[in-house]
C-alpha cells in the first residue's frame, strides 16, 4: 500500500496527467513599443459595452516600454495607474480538451485571428499583479477580450 501511495505521487509529479502545458519566458522584444486598437469583434452574449462604447475604443494607444506600462485615458476598463516592474509573458499549448480554462481568448472562440492549438499572453505586472492580458495573435498582433468584445491592437512606433 505505502509502494502504491509513493508510486501515485512520483506520477502525479512527473507524469504529463493533461496535454496542455504552460511555459513563462521573457517576453518577446516586438511586444515594446506603442499599440493602437484598430478593430474590435463583438462576440456575442450579454454585454454592458454598447457598440458606440465600443467604437469609441478604436484609436486608443497603449505604451510597452521595457520598465513601464501607459495607455490613453478611458482605454477599457484600465486603472489610471500602474506601478510595473516587469512583463509576464505566458504560453499555454495543446490546448484540445481546456475549454473551460482558455475563456476569454482568441482560440476558445474559435476566432481566425487565433494562433493554432496555442495562446500566448503577454501581461504588464502592475504593483505585483497580472492585471491586464494581452493575446498575441497568429499575425503578431495583440488582442484583449473585454465585455463579449474582442480588441485588436496594431503597432503604430516602436
Amino acid at each position: 500500500m505505502r509502494v502504491q501511495f509513493i508510486v501515485l505521487i512520483i506520477c502525479l509529479l512527473f507524469c504529463n496527467i493533461s496535454k496542455a502545458q504552460y511555459t513563462f519566458a521573457k517576453p518577446p522584444k516586438f511586444i515594446f513599443g506603442t499599440w493602437k486598437i484598430y478593430k474590435y469583434k463583438f462576440i456575442g452574449g450579454g454585454t454592458l459595452i454598447t457598440i458606440d462604447k465600443a467604437k469609441s475604443y478604436v484609436g486608443k494607444k497603449v505604451v510597452f516600454d521595457k520598465r513601464s506600462f501607459h495607455h490613453d485615458q478611458d482605454f477599457l476598463w484600465f486603472d489610471d495607474e500602474c506601478g510595473l516592474t516587469k512583463y509576464t509573458f505566458e504560453t499555454f499549448a495543446g490546448l484540445e480538451g481546456e475549454v473551460g480554462k482558455t475563456q476569454g481568448t482568441l482560440w476558445a472562440y474559435d476566432v481566425k485571428e487565433a494562433q493554432k492549438n496555442k495562446i500566448q499572453w503577454i501581461k504588464p505586472n502592475c504593483d505585483g499583479v497580472d492585471y491586464y492580458y494581452f493575446e498575441i495573435t497568429k499575425s503578431k498582433q495583440l488582442a484583449i477580450f473585454y465585455d463579449h468584445y474582442f480588441f485588436f491592437l496594431k503597432k503604430v512606433s516602436k
